[in-house]
């Protein structure tokens, strides 16, 4: 979810260089990578959220990278999260106090608890196949993909903030122009591009990072996959009592602009699934 939204989005809504794998040659992307570094580093040191202990993501190995000399430069996802310990610290970048748990912990404890980090893990109860092939032109809602009857989340509603309700996309394709997002709203199948993201029904969204350009040692996708976490807007319109049953869900895609290169694309997904997973 982070990766399809406050990440991918700014990347096509900047376009050029920024659209795609030469991201780097625009001086857009430090500013834009330094945000998401700080957001993170405000999540995982102020607020005391332990990142993941599996080996699959702490110790994955980037090899692509080169130093100012243009030298290899090898890194680990892992150890990037003690940067901000080690290396540098960040001003406030949202309302916690900045450095909280830096001025609480010493370095050596706060070192120990990001190293370690914990388990984290979705254990899916149910899964609802809700559409095949779902294909819509850029710039037109696609309504009412599926319709999801409210006993299908009622143990989501009934639970704590330890379950969710996952909307899963697969296999979509990537389209040659990217600079448009797409939006998921519940319960509210007349929505539109003009739609506001403050509407209640608003569940999420997510966009595309890619072009036609791959970067030197990055394979090209051709499809890809998102989950968006529509439990908050589920539990909202639950306590406003405008829950529907069966509950529409319905696909937006918005372009950046009347100018958009997307404009007249079509967006193709394989599947639509509703997850429902404890969180441990």
């Amino acid at each position: 979810m982070l990766e399809a939204t406050p990440h991918n989005n700014v990347h096509p809504f900047v376009g050029g260089d920024m659209g795609g794998f030469h991201s780097p040659l625009d001086a857009v992307f430090w500013g834009h990578h330094n945000m998401l570094d700080c957001l993170w580093t405000e999540w995982n040191i102020d607020r005391q959220n332990p990142n993941t202990n599996d080996p699959a993501w702490n110790g994955l190995h980037f090899t692509e990278f080169v130093d100012e000399n243009g030298a290899p430069a090898d890194v680990t996802a892992g150890i990037t999260v003690l940067f901000p310990i080690l290396s540098y610290q960040f001003e406030s970048c949202s309302a916690v106090q900045a450095g909280a748990a830096r001025k609480k912990f010493n370095a050596k404890a706060l070192e120990q608890f990001l190293r370690a980090g914990a388990p984290v893990k979705f254990d899916i109860s149910k899964r609802i196949e809700l559409q095949g092939v779902v294909e819509a032109e850029v710039g037109k809602p696609i309504r009412s993909v599926a319709k999801i009857e409210a006993e299908a989340f009622r143990t989501v509603l009934e639970s704590t903030a330890n379950s969710a309700a996952l909307l899963k996309v697969d296999g979509a394709d990537v389209p040659d122009k990217t600079d448009f997002y797409v939006r998921v709203f519940l319960g509210l199948p007349g929505a539109g591009a003009e739609t506001s993201i403050d509407d209640p029904h608003f569940a999420g969204s997510f966009g595309f990072f890619q072009d036609g350009k791959a970067m030197a040692g990055m394979p090209m996708q051709e499809k890809l996959g998102y989950l968006i976490d529509i439990s908050p807007t589920l539990r909202q319109l639950t306590a406003a009592g405008s829950l529907p049953s069966p509950l529409d869900v319905t696909l937006v895609t918005v372009p950046y602009g009347r100018e958009s290169a997307a404009m007249g694309q079509r967006l193709k997904v394989d599947k639509l699934s509703l997850n429902i997973a404890a969180i441990k």
